[in-house]
C-alpha cells in the first residue's frame, strides 16, 4: 500500500527594503517587508496556494516582526536624539560625550546613562591616557589620541 505524504507550509519572499525606527530596538534600523503564503504540499513539494497572503516588516537588527503600520510612525524627538548620538558614538565620540549630548537634548540623567549603557552593550574600551570610554569600533581616542589595545 503506497503512503501519501501531504501537508502545508508557508513560503516567504522579501518584497521590499528600507529604514525605519524599530519599536523593539529603539533605533534607526534596516528592515525587510516579507510576504508569506501558505501552500498545500504533496511529498514536501508545494502544489497550490491555500489561504491569503500575509505581510510583515522584519527588523534586520533584532529580528522583530511588526505590522506594516510601523513604517508610517513618525520618530519622536527623543528617539531622534538617541539615533543621532548612536551614530556619533560609532563615528568616534566618547560615551561620556554621548551621555552629555542626550542630557542637553532634554533626556533625564538616569535615562541618558541607561541609554548609553544599552548602546555600548559592554562592547567598549577605556582610554588609558584620559579615561574616556569608546565603542570598540572606534580605535583612537579623539581627545588624547590614545589607542585601543584590544584583548
Amino acid at each position: 500500500m503506497p503512503i501519501i505524504i501531504w501537508g502545508s507550509r508557508g513560503l516567504s519572499k522579501t518584497v521590499g527594503h528600507g529604514e525605519f525606527e524599530c519599536p523593539r530596538c529603539g533605533r534607526q534600523s534596516e528592515y525587510s517587508v516579507v510576504q508569506v503564503r501558505e501552500w498545500f504540499t504533496l511529498y514536501w513539494i508545494p502544489i497550490f496556494p491555500v489561504g491569503g497572503v500575509k505581510r510583515y516588516v522584519q527588523c534586520q537588527r533584532c529580528g522583530g516582526g511588526f505590522d506594516e503600520e510601523v513604517l508610517h510612525q513618525r520618530p519622536s524627538a527623543s528617539s531622534q536624539a538617541f539615533n543621532r548620538v548612536y551614530g556619533d558614538l560609532e563615528g568616534g565620540e566618547s560615551l561620556e560625550e554621548g551621555e552629555e549630548e542626550l542630557r542637553r537634548s532634554g533626556v533625564s540623567a538616569d535615562d541618558a546613562h541607561d541609554a548609553i549603557v544599552d548602546m555600548a552593550r559592554g562592547d567598549n574600551w577605556r582610554c588609558e591616557r584620559c579615561g574616556r570610554h569608546y565603542l570598540t569600533v572606534v580605535r583612537t581616542c579623539r581627545r588624547c589620541q590614545g589607542t585601543y589595545r584590544g584583548v
